[in-house]
């Protein structure tokens, strides 16, 4: 009887290491089981961004300076297989949310369990893919509304509201609306928070998700550092966080707090 397990592989950043680790494990076996006599093969699959593939029965793919600094890598696999024992890992690695899985198949279920369990170790102590902003995801969603909505209403404010002139005669209802926001400082401020989540919240949709997609389930730390395009994104939010949006909620806390008490 044969046994598979099967595992997605999700949310780590591999580096050259992490890579060589789990290799080294593969080729663990496949030495294994060539001092037995067995016919077994294992192999290494490279692909990288400008379409070529690179295939190796061994580790030079992996070396310092070689096709894994050299370019830019969209999935790794690694094969290993023992034809007469039908013992079977495969690791799919790609960059990305989707496609990355480890399977450990054999009629041995133990030894399908220690192998399965040691290249889980290896996965265990890659470095998580970990951020603020995957853990917080409806919070995002509310700071990237408010700060869509202000911008919108600052473009509309600039073109059109500030040449409206108020009603020299307003009815009494109107009156009577701005002497309760006259009274009610801190309604008024929050009014301007409701309109500004409301007019950002459908873009904020799309715009979240964008910032969420440089954050890849698996991603992978190697290769030329100026086509590490999520990597450069990254560090261009948080440079618009740290010079923009940062100090706009800050004001905005502020206008927040002093209409409050005032």
């Amino acid at each position: 009887m044969k046994e598979t397990r099967d595992k997605e592989i999700k949310s780590r950043v591999f580096t050259k290491n992490d890579i060589r680790s789990l290799w080294a494990n593969l080729n663990k076996e496949d030495q294994s089981s060539k001092s037995k006599k067995d016919h077994s093969s294992i192999d290494l699959t490279l692909n990288s961004t400008d379409g070529t593939g690179y295939e190796s029965n061994t580790s030079e793919l992996l070396s310092d300076g070689d096709i894994i600094d050299l370019k830019k890598s969209t999935s790794i696999s690694l094969d290993y297989y023992n034809y007469r024992l039908g013992r079977r890992i495969i690791i799919t690695l790609q960059h990305g949310d989707y496609g990355s899985r480890i399977v450990v198949s054999g009629k041995d279920r133990d030894w399908v369990a220690g192998v399965f369990d040691r290249l889980n170790a290896v996965l265990d102590a890659v470095k998580p893919q970990k951020s603020w902003l995957i853990l917080h995801k409806t919070l995002l969603l509310h700071l990237i509304a408010l700060g869509v909505g202000f911008t919108i209403y600052t473009v509309v404010d600039f073109l059109l509201l500030r040449h409206i002139t108020p009603l020299e005669n307003p009815s009494k209802k109107i009156l009577v609306i701005r002497e309760f926001f006259k009274q009610n400082p801190f309604s008024i401020t929050l009014l301007d928070f409701f309109l500004f989540w409301l007019n950002g919240i459908f873009p904020a949709l799309w715009l979240r998700e964008w910032v969420l997609k440089l954050w890849p389930s698996v991603e992978f730390d190697f290769g030329p550092e100026n086509q590490k395009i999520e990597k450069l994104k990254r560090f261009r939010i948080r440079l618009v966080l740290t010079l923009i949006i940062i100090p706009f909620l800050v004001n905005l806390i502020y206008e927040l707090v002093n209409n409050y008490w005032s």
